[in-house]
């Protein structure tokens, strides 16, 4: 995952946004060397971006592992009450 600082974010806003918006790069922001924000395209759903994250942070997709993350959120939104959106398939 890239890193930027809030400065450079601030100095490079448009490269930013074509960035993460065109390119579907994940940017984390940081302020005084600490994570403050990470940006990721709008149109993803969660799936894909559980995808990026888990590539960004492992360097692969790490098989199996998406899957298991999409459970443990629609499990966490079934106890939560809310509906569960993201069941893998099997």
């Amino acid at each position: 995952m890239k890193q930027m600082t809030a400065e450079e974010a601030r100095r490079n806003f448009a490269d930013l946004l074509n960035e993460v918006g065109f390119q579907g790069e994940l940017v984390e922001v940081t302020r005084h060397g600490k994570p403050l924000v990470v940006l990721g395209p709008a149109g993803q759903s969660m799936r894909q971006r559980l995808e990026s994250i888990v590539s960004a942070e492992l360097g692969s997709t790490a098989p199996g592992l998406v899957d298991q993350l999409a459970d443990l959120i629609d499990e966490a939104r079934i106890r939560t009450g809310r509906d569960a959106k993201f069941r893998s398939k099997g």
